[in-house]
């Protein structure tokens, strides 16, 4: 369900798209009406562009730097999930671990709101669905119908068909397309008949309009792509007229005109035929053919000219759009998480994933108002909404005081970028990393002239792209067996701090160094804090540490004893599985730990437990 509920959504947002670029070709349309009308077909080329390719090259002369698509691509009141922007978040629950109440109301709100959206993204997705399987077998039961009445055809001429069971001429057929015309005209009618279907053949317009028919299909629920097909077939038919008066002489318009009448009035009830070139439109025809001048050379090359210009306004994307920028962030990750086969991977630069351009990237505490988010980028936008909740997340990228990417929700299957480590806690690691305040909302800003590291992994049901702080070399104490602590420190080069614990060591370290190495870390790092974000332990020794089994070429997991110290002040400590000591000590704990190579010399703890 998942998988249908994001194809529509994609479907959704390039429909959209191709609805303001089908409305400029109305327009434009309307301007070169008295120009050849094939030109006006050419137009469309831009549309059936926008409904199959959702990207396209990267242009200032594009007609979406003119136009906010924002409004107009989202769906509001009913779900969120019908947005052009991926909803990209996290429920952080740690943030009211000390309060379950609270917790339990945060939960209970995001989960409710969750249901309500996905629930509507579903139902409109299953209706998308069951429309286009409708017009599809309409479309096979128009050609089966239509292959019955042409069986019996007798030939007329090279791949020229007559039959009495047809009231109108048309093209039939995929791969070896037919001409087929009705008996009830005369010899004269059936020249220019025959030359009309032999221009559809030649430009094969028989596979444009299946193609386009097929697209109708997949965006029936937009009514301007209804217009746009109509009006794209009439153009198609017009330009072939043309094209028959050039190639057999203007004089003939009076006689052409004669029998497209002939063939209107004669035509019974024969079934539509969405493949076939059916005539339409004879009055709008009749009045082209009568009305058609060949043009001067000058007019053809300023109209072919814009033309060109136009398809090119048309179809590219605007510079640094924050609605294609940040879909194309996520499938840049979502690519790199199949690249990697759902392993751990350390990105050594975001601007690695970015193929925007940015100046600062802000990533907003839960609850931000509109007015502080403005605050802290320096400008206001339209775009920006409020921090609704612990389950909300914003992530904003500004180049030249412009909203280049906003990626903005609640957590789904796709990423989310994890900067809620560095918020709360006793403020350790602030110095690493610029925490900001504006008011009471705190934020992290992130210059493009640094590299900023993150770790993706999969949490749950979403990738997870966690920021990491670089910090200077570290020393740790290593101790032996019996928990003697070793005179000399082990030093390593430096250590990047995540929500997983990941560090760089030296090379050849063993995997037991790098056990302890990765577990003194974590111990510092994620220290038990107590209400007043004082740490419960003061020390840590470990003991008994060996390697119990490799599980794989880039994993293995390690087992250890370990002893932890109560902090002065406290009197009372979970043992866990240890036992409890009159000196505040609690000795003979166990772990497990699986440890995880994810780059060079670069490893994390994956999972801790007991066993």
């Amino acid at each position: 369900m998942y998988l249908l509920e994001n194809i529509f959504k994609n479907i959704l947002d390039m429909s959209v798209t191709a609805s303001y670029v089908a409305i400029v070709v109305i327009a434009i349309r309307f301007a070169i009406r008295k120009a050849p009308k094939g030109f006006s077909f050419a137009l469309w080329i831009a549309v059936l562009f926008r409904l199959v390719c959702p990207i396209s090259f990267i242009s200032k002369l594009s007609l979406f730097n003119f136009i906010n698509r924002d409004g107009f691509r989202k769906i509001d009141g009913a779900s969120k999930n019908i947005t052009v922007n991926n909803t990209i978040s996290n429920i952080s629950t740690s943030q009211a671990s000390n309060n379950n109440v609270a917790e339990h109301t945060v939960d209970n709100l995001v989960d409710n709101t969750q249901g309500f959206e996905i629930n509507f993204t579903q139902i409109a997705a299953i209706l998308w669905l069951i429309g286009i399987q409708v017009l599809i077998v309409y479309f096979i039961v128009s050609y089966i119908k239509t292959h019955s009445r042409i069986k019996m055809a007798t030939l007329y001429g090279e791949n020229i068909y007559e039959s009495d069971q047809i009231d109108t001429a048309f093209v039939f057929g995929f791969f070896i397309p037919k001409i087929y015309i009705p008996t009830n005209v005369t010899e004269q009618e059936k020249i220019y008949i025959i030359e009309h279907e032999k221009v559809h053949l030649r430009r094969k317009d028989y596979l444009i309009k299946i193609i386009a028919f097929l697209l109708l299909a997949v965006h029936w629920f937009n009514p301007i792509m209804w217009i746009s097909f109509m009006l794209m077939t009439r153009d198609m038919e017009m330009s072939c007229d043309e094209k028959v008066m050039k190639n057999l002489g203007e004089d003939i318009r009076a006689d052409y005109s004669y029998s497209l009448l002939n063939l209107a009035v004669n035509r019974g009830n024969t079934f539509n035929v969405p493949i076939s070139f059916s005539e339409n439109s004879i009055k709008s025809r009749i009045k082209n053919i009568l009305n058609y001048k060949k043009p001067k050379k000058s007019v053809i090359l300023i109209v072919v000219l814009l033309i060109a210009a136009s398809t090119l306004f048309l179809i590219s994307n605007p510079k640094n759009n924050d609605l294609d920028n940040s879909k194309s962030l996520v499938k840049n990750i979502e690519a790199l998480e199949q690249k990697s086969e759902n392993k751990n991977v350390l990105i050594e630069d975001l601007a690695e994933l970015t193929d925007f351009e940015w100046d600062y990237l802000y990533s907003f505490s839960p609850y931000a108002s509109k007015e502080d988010i403005e605050s802290a980028i320096g400008f206001k936008s339209n775009k920006i909404r409020e921090g609704l909740n612990e389950g909300m997340n914003q992530i904003v990228f500004i180049k030249d005081k412009e909203i280049v990417c906003y990626i903005y929700g609640y957590p789904d299957d796709s990423v989310y970028f994890d900067f809620n480590n560095f918020y709360d806690g006793a403020g350790e690691y602030s110095k690493y990393v610029n925490s900001l305040y504006v008011n009471s909302t705190k934020y992290i800003q992130l210059s493009s002239k640094g590299k900023h590291k993150f770790l993706l992994n999969q949490d749950d049901d979403y990738l997870k792209m966690s920021y990491m702080v670089e910090v200077p070399p570290q020393q740790t104490q290593i101790y032996t067996s019996d928990g003697e602590e070793v005179k000399e420190d082990y030093t390593y080069d430096k250590l990047l701090i995540s929500s997983d614990d990941i560090a760089i060591v030296k090379k050849n370290t063993t995997e037991e160094e790098i056990a302890k190495i990765l577990f003194m870390e974590n111990i510092k790092s994620k220290k038990m804090y107590s209400e007043d974000g004082d740490s419960t332990v003061s020390d840590c020794v470990i003991k008994n540490l060996k390697l119990k089994e490799r599980l794989g070429s880039d994993k293995f997991r390690v087992e250890m004893d370990f002893d932890l110290k109560m902090a002065p002040g406290f009197e009372k400590f979970h043992a866990g599985n240890g036992v409890l000591t009159d000196d505040g000590w609690c000795v003979d704990k166990y772990n497990l730990l699986d440890i995880e190579k994810i780059d060079k010399d670069t490893y994390m703890i994956s999972d801790i437990y007991t066993g």
